[in-house]
């Protein structure tokens, strides 16, 4: 049995039991756990697809690197080369985290967790706004299993890191911009830096972000966002120049890191001139028509509820998609 059989077999089984749950009204807070838990076990037989290269296969091949240094300087001389001599050793964040589950016998490991943490941001985002816009447990559930069968989960296994890291930055969003007491607002700055150091394309969202809260207390706010919304447009243009200005800060480690892979993180591409096939613009443009529909709706259904630096980080995000709609990685 593939992974999609499996993972589509413990799904209809934990919608069975949340339904019935919610229905009966005998839902408790370790449900959702414990449905998470079961939906995320399939990831832990999930092995490498020899047809494609993926973040999946080159972990696995990592843990299997670590493990025999561990072996041969004990766990701690693993983790030394993690952090110095391995392909991660620039995102020490990384390195750590492929290191603790290289102590574990099985690769499985790390994608069982990889995923039950994406399963459990998804949940606490959707029982976020569940809470804030009164919508039933029914319903929140619904909306659950409805992201599960239109996302495709096999590239959150197989990548490991990326949609973890975007997830992960989704709910912290939320519950950021959808409360203004300080208390549980330094925890989400703690998870959007989590989000960075797991994968450096979130830096682009946690940018966003700032420019968005910002707008909210400017009082020329609508002149800001207009000027904000004029560079996101021209991102593909704009991107030589912002890694120009990143070459002046090329001494920061981490700094250096981005520009030794901003090509692949900021453009796209490897060479900067080769762009998105036509292929490839269709289906943004067509991701990109549902998003504005999508927004279109949102605001109708909050009407006065909305909260304001989500719509405007919702356009930036937006306008993102459209100005980097010619390159091969696109913000979607």
């Amino acid at each position: 049995m593939n992974y999609g059989i499996a993972f589509a077999f413990m799904a209809l089984l934990c919608f069975i039991v949340d339904w019935l749950a919610s229905y009966g009204k005998v839902r408790t807070k370790w449900q959702s756990f414990i449905t998470n838990f079961f939906l995320a076990l399939p990831a832990f037989f999930a092995t490498p697809n020899t047809e494609h290269y993926f973040d999946i296969t080159r972990f696995s091949l990592l843990m299997e690197d670590i493990r025999s240094i561990n072996n041969l300087s004990g766990k701690f001389g693993g983790l030394e080369w993690s952090l110095h001599s391995s392909e991660y050793s620039q995102e020490p964040f990384v390195a750590i985290y492929v290191w603790i589950f290289s102590l574990f016998k099985n690769n499985g490991f790390l994608f069982f967790v990889s995923t039950f943490i994406f399963l459990m941001a998804l949940a606490w985002f959707i029982s976020q706004a569940g809470r804030f816009y009164h919508i039933s447990v029914f319903h929140q559930i619904l909306v659950k299993y409805t992201i599960l069968g239109l996302f495709n989960i096999v590239y959150e296994v197989a990548g490991v890191r990326n949609f973890l890291a975007f997830m992960v930055f989704c709910a912290a969003f939320f519950y950021d911009i959808s409360h203004k007491s300080f208390n549980g607002k330094w925890l989400c700055w703690v998870l959007y830096f989590f989000c960075m150091m797991l994968h450096p394309a979130t830096i682009m969202l946690v940018l966003l972000r700032i420019l968005a809260g910002l707008s909210d207390q400017l009082k020329y706010s609508t002149i800001f966002d207009i000027f904000i919304i004029l560079i996101l447009l021209f991102y593909s243009k704009l991107i030589s120049l912002t890694l120009q200005i990143l070459s002046l800060l090329s001494s920061v480690p981490f700094v250096n890191f981005l520009l030794l892979k901003g090509q692949y993180y900021l453009y796209g591409q490897s060479n900067y001139q080769s762009f998105a096939g036509t292929r490839e613009i269709i289906g943004i443009s067509l991701i990109l028509l549902d998003q504005v529909v999508e927004f279109i709706f949102f605001l109708h259904l909050s009407r006065c509820n909305l909260v304001k630096g989500y719509s405007v980080f919702y356009v930036f995000v937006m306008t993102l998609v459209l100005g980097s709609i010619l390159n091969t990685q696109i913000y979607t």
